[in-house]
C-alpha cells in the first residue's frame, strides 16, 4: 500500500502517541505495509543498523504488534493490526482515566490545603487598570456604581453601553472636567436604566459591581485596590451613596421601556427607580427572594408594588408590595424594621 508523506506523518504521530519511539513507529509502518519482510530488507530500506533494528523488532514483538516466522531467515509481518492497535489504544485510555483520577484527587488536596490559609480578598492592580475594569464591568449581573476620573469613564463608554443593553442598572457620578459634556452627549444617546449625577467637589474614585467587587483608584499613586470581601464591599456601597450620590445633582436620567426586567442589589437604587415608574403611571411587578425579618423564615413571592418610601434623613428605604392581597414592606440587605429582607429583587414596569 502506498502512503503519501502527509499520511505517513499522521500515522507516525498516532503511533508515537501510544508510546512508540519514532524509529519503532517507522519500522512498524514498513512492516505493516508489506506482506512479509526480512530484517536485512528493513535495514536497507530504512537505513538502520542491524544491531539497532533487532532491538526494535524485539520491542515490537513484545508489544504484540508484529510476529515472525522462519528460522534461518526470519520474515516479519504485522500481527492483526485491527486487534493489536485497538488493544493498545484501550490500554492507553485506561491509563489516562487513572491519571485523570489521580490528578483530580491531587488538585483537590492542594486546593483544600490552600483554602485553610486565610488570604485577605484585597488585591493591588498596578498595570492595565482600564482594560481590567472593562472586563470586570461585563461580569455585572444587576447594578454598577461608578465614580471614576472622567477620562477613565470616557474610555469605558462602550463597555457601559454594553452592560446597559443587558439591562444592568448603572449609576454614575461625574466630576467637573472638560470631557464631561462629551460623556453626557454619548450617554444621552444610549438606551437603558442609567442615572448620571454631577458632584462639584472631587471626593474619591470608586467602582462597585453588584455586591461582589469594589475598586478604589488612587490617582496619586496610580494604582487600584480591588476588594472582594463582602463586608468591605457593603461598606463601600454606603460610602458611594452618602459621600458621592446624595450630594450630587442629577444631570442625565434614563429608564427602560415597559416590560423590561431589572434586578437590584441596593434598595435605595430600587426606590429611586420605582418612584419614577409610579410617577409615569406604570404598574410595577415585583419578584422577591429573601426572608421574614422577625421569624427569619425564607420568603419567595411575586406581587405588585403599591408604594416606595424613603425616610426624611434618607437612610431607610423600602417598598410596599401587594402579595396576593397581603401588603408587606420590603427592605434591602440587613433590613430590620420591614416585614421582608430582600436578597434578590426583580422589578418589571408595565404600562
Amino acid at each position: 500500500m502506498d502512503m503519501n508523506g502527509r499520511e505517513v506523518e499522521e500515522a507516525l504521530r498516532i503511533l508515537r502517541s501510544i508510546g512508540l519511539r519514532r524509529s519503532e513507529a517507522l519500522v512498524y509502518l514498513k512492516i505493516l505495509t508489506n506482506e512479509g519482510i526480512t530484517a536485512i530488507e528493513l535495514a536497507s530500506e530504512l537505513n538502520i543498523p542491524l544491531s539497532k533494528l533487532y532491538v526494535i523488532l524485539k520491542t515490537l514483538e513484545n508489544r504484540g504488534l508484529i510476529e515472525s516466522y522462519g528460522k534461518k531467515r526470519k520474515i516479519y509481518r504485522a500481527s492483526k493490526p485491527e486487534i493489536s492497535l485497538v488493544e493498545i489504544l484501550r490500554e492507553k485510555e485506561r491509563r489516562l482515566k487513572e491519571d485523570e483520577k489521580f490528578i483530580m484527587e491531587f488538585v483537590k488536596k492542594i486546593k483544600s490545603s490552600r483554602d485553610k490559609i486565610k488570604i485577605p480578598p484585597i488585591y493591588i492592580i498596578r498595570e492595565n487598570f482600564l482594560p481590567r475594569l472593562g472586563r470586570e464591568l461585563k461580569t455585572a449581573k444587576s447594578e454598577v456604581l461608578i465614580a471614576l476620573p472622567n477620562d477613565f469613564i470616557k474610555d469605558l463608554l462602550d463597555d457601559i453601553k454594553s452592560i446597559l443593553e443587558k439591562n444592568i442598572v448603572v449609576s454614575i457620578v461625574l466630576y467637573p472636567s472638560p470631557s464631561i459634556e462629551k460623556i453626557l452627549k454619548y450617554l444621552e444617546r444610549v438606551d437603558g436604566c442609567i442615572t448620571v449625577k454631577r458632584r462639584e467637589i472631587y471626593a474619591m474614585d470608586l467602582l462597585i459591581i453588584d455586591r461582589s467587587k469594589a475598586f478604589i483608584y488612587s490617582p496619586k499613586n496610580r494604582y487600584a485596590m480591588m476588594i472582594e470581601d463582602p463586608e468591605l464591599v457593603k461598606a463601600m456601597i454606603q460610602v458611594y451613596y452618602y459621600m458621592l450620590w446624595l450630594p450630587s445633582k442629577t444631570v442625565c436620567r434614563k429608564t427602560v421601556k415597559p416590560d423590561t426586567m431589572l434586578s437590584f442589589v441596593n434598595m435605595w437604587r430600587a426606590v429611586y427607580e420605582v418612584e419614577e415608574f409610579l410617577k409615569k403611571g406604570y404598574t410595577v411587578k415585583a419578584y422577591v427572594v429573601g426572608r421574614y425579618t422577625k421569624s427569619k423564615k425564607s420568603f419567595k413571592g411575586q406581587g405588585v408594588v403599591k408604594g416606595a418610601s424613603m425616610s426624611d434623613d434618607k437612610t431607610v428605604f423600602n417598598l410596599t408590595i401587594d402579595f396576593d392581597g397581603k401588603l408587606l414592606s420590603v427592605g434591602g440587605i440587613d433590613a430590620k424594621i420591614e416585614d421582608i429582607e430582600a436578597y434578590d429583587l426583580y422589578l418589571i414596569p408595565l404600562k
